[in-house]
């Protein structure tokens, strides 16, 4: 589940920008008015608040629009926004798509305070990427580990690499689930190169 939860793309994101992203002005965006194109079709029995425990806890608020909101914290009365997005079905697939992160959770994670309490979208990454690449092969170059006559080759890198990591972190989540009486089951597949095998990641809510 914690793979599922965090969507695993902020670590790699977050982990390589490091303080780049304070030097490039911080902030945030605001959330995408419309939902996004993704499969399937709003669930109404998904509509309402549920609550789910698994290292900490976390509560999943769900719209009828299909817009979901998940909370964390150390207990149920101390839980603070971290993501949100759309969840649609078909049949007992599931479709979870992010839409922002709230900065706060990353500082929480990474022990930093450079990323604003408020949300963070994709779009809003993006155009920062240019000065946040830029920053951090300045930094490069000042200390030693860069060569001025690679940095094309590096910016392109960065480039690339930021943005498998975004593709990643705001794709479309397929799973499949259960809903039984007051309890929600989601089941994530993740394919792990190492052993070449599939790992499973379960999250378990129960309605309030």
């Amino acid at each position: 589940m914690k793979n599922t939860v965090k969507f695993s793309g902020i670590i790699a994101l977050v982990a390589v920008i490091g303080l780049s992203f304070a030097s490039c002005g911080g902030g945030s965006s605001s959330v995408p008015p419309q939902p996004p194109v993704i499969p399937g079709t709003p669930n109404p029995a998904f509509v309402g608040t549920w609550l789910g425990y698994d290292d900490y806890y976390m509560s999943l608020t769900v719209e009828a629009s299909g817009r979901f909101t998940i909370r964390v914290g150390t207990s149920p009365s101390a839980l603070f926004n971290a993501y949100m997005g759309y969840v649609t079905t078909s049949g007992n697939t599931i479709y979870i798509k992010n839409i922002a992160v709230n900065g706060y959770l990353l500082n929480d994670e990474f022990g930093v305070d450079l990323f604003p309490n408020d949300w963070v979208t994709e779009s809003y990454i993006v155009n920062l990427l240019p000065g946040i690449i830029n920053d951090r092969l300045y930094e490069g170059i000042e200390d030693g580990w860069l060569d001025p006559e690679e940095r094309d080759e590096w910016f392109e890198f960065f480039e690339e690499m930021y943005m498998e990591d975004l593709a990643y972190m705001f794709g479309i989540n397929v799973g499949t689930f259960t809903l039984v009486g007051a309890t929600l089951t989601i089941t994530f597949a993740y394919f792990d190169e190492y052993d070449g095998e599939y790992d499973y990641e379960i999250m378990e809510f129960t309605r309030q």
